[in-house]
Parts: structure tokens; sequence; C-alpha cells
């Protein structure tokens, strides 16, 4: 009987919340859409127009959809800005009004008669219209009004923004209509020369006149994009008797593309600057139409020839490379790319004047450094007379299995410059400062972390400070303080630990060890360690994998001369047992491994 009763009660909850929801969720819901439709003031979508006018006193565009997208086909028969076309179709599409005033006779007050702008859109068979005038005296609204109807509409005044356009603002401005990746050629004919690119490559463009050298693929990249992204600034619409009024009878410069596979011929003749208009004038083709263009187009066409031919120092792909050695009066320094990491990530080895594990960062930054080496100049004397004939130094980069060696020469200081050279190229001036930063040794190339930890993956820990012993061990998603009492630690080893945590001690411990690195080798195979207070060591740190797998035993020892410590620097040696150099670390790792130790000894039970 009860259950009875609680299924009755259920069903009229029911009732009751789908008549709530009928008559007062969807009501409104409904009252909303209602509303909107009567906002609207029209009921065509943009892809259903077919023609579209825009009509203002003494001016008439008409733009027409055909086969190809839109055209202007009054005033002039030219190709039409499809996306501005688009942008203005569903602004006009999307229109609504705001409010009405009363009817009125006299339209003038509202800069109805005649309208600012007037309308009209041929959609699906249907013609719509609407003519707009001024904005309201507080601004946000303009007045609009119906063909044949006397009620004021107040609108939007983003709406009467939107549709207020001049024939340059619906009118195709482009200047070159090309794919830069599919360009085989460019031609610049100016006063002082003829410049030829060739496309060889993806990357890679060779310049063929005024001299024979590899292209600079960046620059003529950017020099092409310009010329894509060019726009039309104004046009000539009435016919041009005299192309000298423009400079077009002899151009300042004339910019030929050859496009796609069947190299299809673009043209840009450029002429006089008109200062007053901040333009150049143009032309596609002598005698044609005439138009003006960013003054600084004409800038970027007569850019020197320096600018374009390749100055990369070395033409290498980062990604690609597989070895880099350095040749220096001392010795030689190697390093090579292993496989990489199952993350994706580059492991180098340092193979020379040692063999060891490599910094893939510094590597990957050294890369990028030589990779952006430009030439400051490209210098005409002999390589004798800069210090070529016998380098000072000399770097090899391994690439696709063929090598590119780079000579360094003579040092001036006015300007800045080192004269270099590849060996099958000319000699080039790079600025000392950026040549310094991929002149590296042994040091700066090796791996320089004591101990590389991956904080998950440990499962063991053990430090030794003095008289203080403290062992760890994770237990699943816990950890166990076996040493020197047992108790669990409710704290987990996070990759990336939060701000603040309820027990810091263990944090504190994995900080004080995790990426110390050393700032400078003493001794690589060590025979006698008590000389550096490594024999008995004032701290000793131990931590294993998962298995049991031993990642090191970092000792940390004495206290580094000042003499042989870099000034105002307070290093202790330190040492990994079988697994790096006696070197040296900050001296506050040990404070750091003191405290934390200190920690976790005093919260034991």
């Amino acid at each position: 009987m009860k259950f009875r009763s609680t299924a009755i009660l259920l069903a009229i909850l029911a009732l009751l919340g789908g008549a709530y929801y009928w008559f007062e969720v969807r009501g409104v819901k409904l009252a909303a859409e209602r509303e909107e439709r009567d906002k609207a003031l029209f009921s065509f979508k943009p892809d259903q127009v077919q023609k579209l006018v825009l009509e203002r006193p003494g001016e008439r565009i008409v733009l027409s959809k055909q086969e190809g997208g839109w055209r202007v086909s009054e005033p002039v028969q030219a190709l039409a800005d499809a996306e501005a076309v688009d942008s203005l179709l569903g602004d006009l599409s999307a229109a609504q009004m705001q409010d009405q005033l009363e009817a009125s006779e006299n339209l003038a007050p509202y800069g109805l008669a005649p309208p600012v702008i007037r309308a009209e859109v041929e959609a699906d068979g249907k013609t719509y219209e609407l003519a707009l005038g001024d904005a309201t005296p507080t601004g946000g609204y303009a007045y609009a009004i119906k063909p044949g109807a006397k009620q004021i509409l107040l609108v939007n005044q983003t709406l009467k923004s939107a549709v207020d356009k001049q024939l340059i603002d619906v009118r195709d401005k482009t200047v070159f209509d090309l794919t830069i990746d599919q360009v085989q050629e460019l031609r610049l004919d100016r006063p002082s020369d003829s410049v030829v690119l060739k496309r060889e490559g993806p990357k890679s463009w060779q310049l063929s006149a005024p001299i024979q050298t590899p292209g600079d693929p960046e620059a003529i990249r950017t020099l092409l994009t310009d010329l894509s992204s060019a726009k039309v600034k104004e046009f000539v619409d009435h016919g041009v008797d005299d192309l000298s009024a423009y400079g077009l009878e002899k151009p300042s410069a004339k910019v030929s593309i050859w496009v796609g596979p069947d190299r299809a011929q673009r043209t840009l003749l450029l002429g006089r600057k008109d200062e007053d208009k901040d333009g150049v004038w143009a032309s596609r083709e002598a005698n044609g139409p005439v138009f003006l263009v960013a003054a600084d187009l004409l800038t970027k066409v007569e850019k020197p020839i320096t600018e374009l031919r390749d100055r990369r120092v070395l033409p290498i792909e980062r990604d690609q490379v597989q070895a880099i050695e350095w040749r220096y009066p001392e010795g030689s320094v190697k390093v090579r790319k292993l496989e990489a990491e199952p993350g994706g990530s580059d492991r180098w080895r340092l193979e020379a004047p040692l063999k060891t594990a490599a910094d893939a960062t510094a590597i990957s930054s050294l890369l990028f450094d030589l990779e952006s080496l430009k030439a400051e100049e490209f210098a005409s004397a002999a390589p004798a007379a800069l210090g070529l004939a016998a380098p000072a130094w000399q770097i090899e980069v391994e690439q696709d299995g063929r090598p590119l060696v780079l000579q360094v020469g003579r040092v001036d200081t006015e300007p800045p410059w080192t004269y270099v050279r590849r060996v099958d190229g000319p000699p080039l001036a790079v600025k000392s400062d950026e040549l310094e930063r991929i002149r590296l040794d042994s040091f700066e190339l090796r791996q320089k972390l004591l101990l590389d930890l991956r904080r998950d993956k440990i499962e063991k820990i053990e430090v030794a400070v003095g008289k203080q012993r403290v062992r760890l061990r994770r237990d699943g998603e816990s950890w166990q303080l076996e040493q020197p009492s047992r108790r669990e630690l409710p704290r987990e080893l996070p990759r990336e630990l939060p701000r603040e945590l309820p027990d810091e001690a263990l944090n504190d411990l994995i900080w004080s060890f995790d990426y110390v690195q050393m700032e400078k080798v003493f001794e690589e195979q060590p025979t006698a360690l008590a000389r550096y207070g490594l024999a008995a060591p004032a701290a000793e740190v131990a931590v294993w994998t998962q298995g049991d797998q031993l990642v090191g035993r970092l000792k940390l020892g004495a206290k580094v001369p000042p003499q042989q410590a870099e000034p105002e620097a307070e290093w202790i040696y330190a040492y990994v047992e079988k697994r790096s150099p006696v070197c040296a670390v900050e001296a506050s790792t040990l404070k750091s491994i003191r405290d934390a130790v200190g920690k976790l000894a005093a919260g034991t039970d």
C-alpha cells in the first residue's frame, strides 16, 4: 500500500514537472524565438543571394553572383572582394529592428530623404530593400525604413557601418593572385640591375642573375609574401592616355612571376611615387588599367641583391644534423646524435675528448644558433688576408651523410666582426658575439646533471649526513620511512609538486639533490677521494628506481678553495660513484640536504 502511494505521488510530480516545462520553460523559449522573428528585417540566407545593390546619392554599385564568384557589374566591370561581399550579406541577413518610431510623412529629419545608403538584395526570387539614414542623437542606433512604409525603424549603428560601403570596399584589390609554394621563378627588373631567382627545391632557391649564387629562402619567401598580400589602394577607372603622368611609360621596376607547372606568368609594372597619396602607381601590363599600391612595395622590390642572396653561414636543418665536431689548436671536441628516446627527444653523446652523455638542451640551443647565423657582409679580400689560409679553428656539421665545414679566421674590433668561410664558399663577415655562441668546449656540451632522475620511477632513497641516516621506500602510492624508525608518510612523490604540502619534509629532501649540476670538473677518473673530502663525505645520497636499479650514489665533500672556484662562488666537491668525475657543485646543496634530513629525523616516532 505504501509502495502504491509513493508511485502515485511520483506520477503526479512527473506530470507537474512536464506541465511546468511545457507551459513555462518551453513557453518562454518559444516566446523568445517569436520575438526574434518579429525583430528580423529579412528572411533570406546569404547563400541564396544572386544580386546586391548599394545605392547612395550620386553612386550606384551593383554586385552579381556569377559562375566563379562575385563580380562588380556597375559602375565598372571588375572582380568583387568575395570576403567583403559575404560579410556584408551576413550582416544584412541577420539585421534586426531594435525599436520603431511613429510614422512620419517627413523623412528628411531622419536622413532618409534621400537615404544615406540603400541596400537591395535579390534572393531566391524575392527582392528585399532597406534604406538607412542618420545616426540617432544619442548614438548607438541609426534610422531606417523599408520601401513603401512610413514607419521609422531603429537599427544598430553597426548595421549602417557594415552596409555603408564604397566601390573600393567591395572591389577585389588583389595585386598578385598566386600561391607562394607554387612560384617557380621571380624576376625583378630595376634601373640598376635585373635579378633572377629560380626555385630549386621546396626550401631552396638559386640566384642566377646578376650573379650565380644560392638565394636566401627566408628573404625570398618574405618578398613573395609581400607581393601576394599587396592590395590596391585606388583604381583609375577612366582611360589613361598619358602613362607618363603615372611614371609607367618607363617603369621604375618590373616584377615578373612564373607560377605552377605550366609556368603561368604574372606581371606588375611600378611607376612613380605619389607622395600625396603615399603610394606608387602601377599596372599589370603595358597600357593596362592603372591603380595605386602602397609606397613601400617599391622599396621591397628594390631591396639590394645582398639581401636576396643566401646569407646563411651554414645551411643546415636542425633535425637533420647527425654530428658536430670542433677542431681547436688544443684538440677536437665531437658530439653525435643517438636514437631518440621513446618520448621523441633527441639524445646526444660526447665522443671526444672523452666519451660521456651530452647535454641535449645545450646542443638544441647550439643548433638554433648555427641555423640562424647570418653573414653581415660578403668579403671581397683574399682568404689569406682574412686569416682563412690557416684558420684559428673550425667546426664541421654532418648532415645527411655529408660534412659542412666552417673555417674561422681574423677577428676585427670595428666593426666587431669575424671572418669565416665554408670550404666551398666565399669569405663572409659575421658578428663576433654570435659566432662566439657556437664556440663550445667539452664541459659546456657534456651532461652536467649528476643524478638523472625520473621522480615517478624512484623506489628507494638513502641519505646520510654525519651521524644522521634516513632510508625511505615507496609502498604503492605512499612512502615508508624505514630508518631511523618506520612510519607511513602520507605523501606520494609527484612529478610536479604543489606549492603547499601538509608534510614538506619528503619533498624538501628530493628537491635538495634533484637537478644538482656540476660547475667545474677537477678529475675525470679519481684515484684518491680523500684529497677532496670524499672518502668520508659530509653527505651521501643514493637513489634506486624500480627493480632496485641504482640511479647513483652522490657524495658531497670538502669546500673548494677560492683559488679554484669562480669569483664569489661557493662550491663543494662532489662525485657520483663510478658515474661522474670529481666536480664542483653549489655549497647550498649540502645545506639543503642537511636541513631536509633534519626535518625527517625530527618527525619520527
